[in-house]
């Protein structure tokens, strides 16, 4: 969907660098990760990006079925249990990267796009400038929390632990000389694919907070128009501006949905059910010690991910209804006729749609989200 604009000009004709040059250190950042970003380069280097990253998802695959080539001796509800939560763990990892994967560099430029054509004709609510200081600033937070990260998890689940764990799985075939080697290795893919998690968590955080903004800019705009009307209505041609830069924002979130659809996919198909198996496995089996750790950490970058991810695209939600507010304030005796079906057209929009992120067109997530999960989890 294409963005309406006061000078109608083809989205496609508008240069997408304002926005891509906000967002190039953190597109930088998950490109070195092994996720292929559609950014400007040179054929030679763009070859090389899709080649590396190629190689990352086919170790990736590779790494989801090693488990059950090599894993013997899961007799027991417990080790199935674990079996299961771990591949459960490296499935949604694939799920959450390699689908967003191709989203993005399918929708991201059209996006980058629209926003910036949306930026010509109102304005924005937070200019370029610092919304790549924002950028900046969380890409070092990732960077030194995901080396806190990959300490952590080498020490607890890779430094001096017992080689029949089942995620270390065939590490117990190998020669003891090549323990050290084997475990750096996953421990650095691992992390990887931690490193390409938080990055795309913190793209759709930020981004979100962007729309969110453009929403609260458009509310506080509709009621300064009212209050600064006063007892006399406001121009027509006002009121329909603000009814056409709200829809041209929900343009924009149907097209940022689009990106970030397999991220909120993963986030209630495949995580939302692990959380729930490593769970079972935690309370009813009698697991090793270094696979309990390996059930917490995993279960502790779930929880974090489906709790960022819901509690984003609730504020992006409640943001886009908060106008009905104002609109339902509105002394509708001083309007003119023109002016009331514009107005009316505008409640309709609001009430008749949820407007948000969605799970592939199945709902939209709102508050009614948090309690589905938290019930889901605790049951």
């Amino acid at each position: 969907m294409s963005v309406s604009v006061d000078n109608p000009v083809a989205v496609e004709d508008i240069v997408n660098t304002d926005l891509e040059w906000c967002f190039k250190p953190l597109m930088t950042l998950l490109d070195l990760a092994g996720m292929h970003m559609p950014m400007k380069r040179r054929k030679a280097f763009n070859a090389l990006s899709i080649g590396y990253s190629v190689c990352f998802y086919v170790c990736l695959c590779l790494g989801n079925t090693r488990f059950f080539l090599f894993t013997r001796g899961t007799d027991t509800v417990g080790k199935w249990t674990t079996l299961l939560s771990v591949c459960g763990f490296h499935v949604t990892c694939a799920y959450f990267t390699f689908a967003t994967c191709f989203s993005i560099n399918r929708h991201l430029p059209k996006l980058f796009k629209e926003f910036d054509s949306y930026g010509k004709s109102y304005g924005s609510a937070i200019d370029n400038a610092k919304i790549r200081r924002t950028v900046k600033i969380l890409l070092g937070l990732i960077l030194c929390f995901n080396s806190f990260i990959h300490v952590l998890i080498y020490m607890t689940m890779f430094h001096n632990v017992n080689p029949k764990a089942i995620y270390l799985s065939p590490l117990d075939y190998v020669q003891e000389d090549y323990h050290l080697i084997l475990k750096i290795v996953y421990n650095i893919w691992l992390w990887l694919c931690i490193l390409q998690m938080t990055a795309i968590l913190t793209f759709f955080v930020i981004f979100t907070y962007c729309l969110s903004k453009e929403y609260s800019r458009t509310n506080a705009q509709m009621k300064h128009m009212f209050d600064k009307a006063g007892e006399d209505a406001p121009p027509t041609r006002e009121i329909d501006r603000i009814r056409r830069q709200f829809e041209d924002i929900c343009s924009l979130v149907e097209t940022a949905d689009k990106v970030f659809k397999h991220v909120i996919g993963s986030c209630y198909i495949a995580s939302v059910p692990v959380i729930c198996l490593m769970l079972y496995g935690l309370i009813h089996n009698d697991l090793m010690k270094e696979e309990n750790i390996m059930l917490i950490e995993s279960l502790v970058v779930f929880l974090t991910i489906v709790a960022v991810l819901t509690l984003t695209s609730v504020v992006l939600n409640f943001k886009a209804h908060s106008s009905l507010t104002c609109l339902l304030k509105v002394d509708l005796s001083r309007l003119t006729e023109k002016d009331l079906q514009i107005i009316t057209v505008f409640i309709t929009r609001i009430t008749t749609t949820n407007i948000g992120y969605t799970l592939y067109n199945l709902f939209v997530v709102d508050s009614s989200t948090i309690l589905m999960v938290s019930t889901v989890v605790v049951v």
